[in-house]
């Protein structure tokens, strides 16, 4: 989880992950985790809208944002490019906030041994396509 207190204040994360066919947009914060899910694979068209749609659901500005975090693959190279491409955007106008990148593979590795506990070696495995999978 990215979320952490700075200088008193709770930090607020904007996670987006364009990398597999579901596009996710998250808004991590004091008040929880919020998430928007588009089943649509047409992530360039409905990024801005979901990420819009998020916000004002939670009454959050871009501006009260703290940190900026895609999902940096493995996935679909053009659906990281438009997660990354959106961030560095964003970033460009508010260079003040923090970006992070996060392999999702690692994200799933981590998520696995903090929930279940494990402590002996596995590996994750994700569908790329009918006969490919990334690991």
């Amino acid at each position: 989880m990215l979320l952490c207190k700075h200088k008193g204040k709770i930090k607020m994360d904007l996670i987006i992950d364009t990398s597999s066919e579901n596009l996710q947009v998250i808004l991590n914060s004091s008040a929880g985790i919020k998430a928007s899910e588009n089943k649509n694979t047409k992530h360039l068209k409905h990024l801005l809208p979901e990420i819009e749609k998020l916000l004002i659901e939670q009454n959050v500005k871009l501006d009260n944002i703290d940190n900026l975090c895609v999902a940096l693959g493995p996935g679909s190279f053009t659906g990281v490019r438009i997660g990354v491409s959106t961030v560095k955007a964003f970033s460009c106008v508010y260079p003040q906030k923090g970006l992070i990148g996060i392999n999702v593979l690692q994200l799933l590795a981590n998520t696995i041994i903090k929930q279940l506990k494990v402590s002996y070696s596995f590996a994750v495995i994700i569908k790329s396509t009918a006969t490919k999978y990334y690991f």
